[in-house]
């Protein structure tokens, strides 16, 4: 099986069962009411799509989607209830173009390298507690072309 689509169904429980799925190239699961933590594996180093947002996951983002998914282009983990800091092991995803990680309690600082990821055109961060500055050399990254920073509720400052 090399994609997985069941997005926008009324499907709830875990979903690590997909996790057998060991040739994934794309994975939706999106806008469902799954619980549980998201569901990953070393397996899934030929992943491009990585979609689960408005779910209801919790606990932390899986380390096997920041170090084992290298050619993963699109993130979305949005609306749901993740929690603690966001992996800096993100910045070695150098083919990543879009990551919506908005509308969940991640906390800390997010690594500036995310900033300089090569192919990177959208980044949504809102709705987070995320802490510190937003790197001065933003305005020179030329890649990204959307930012949504959305209701921050943590001092974030420009």
């Amino acid at each position: 099986l090399m994609l997985f689509n069941v997005r926008a169904n009324r499907l709830a429980g875990n979903a690590t069962v997909v996790e057998s799925c060991g040739n994934l190239i794309e994975l939706d699961i999106g806008d469902n009411s799954f619980t549980g933590r998201l569901p990953a594996t070393p397996d899934w180093d030929e992943l491009s799509s990585y979609r689960a947002g408005r779910n209801k996951f919790t606990g932390t983002v899986p380390v096997e989607l920041t170090t084992h998914a290298r050619i993963l282009e699109y993130l979305d983990i949005s609306y749901n209830q993740l929690s603690g800091s966001f992996p800096n092991q993100i910045t070695i995803l150098s083919a990543l173009k879009a990551i919506d990680i908005s509308g969940n309690q991640f906390t800390g600082t997010l690594t500036e390298d995310v900033w300089y990821l090569p192919a990177l055109t959208m980044i949504a961060l809102g709705n987070n507690q995320f802490v510190g500055t937003i790197p001065p050399a933003i305005g020179c990254v030329d890649s990204v072309w959307n930012i949504e920073l959305g209701r921050i509720t943590s001092a974030l400052h420009v």
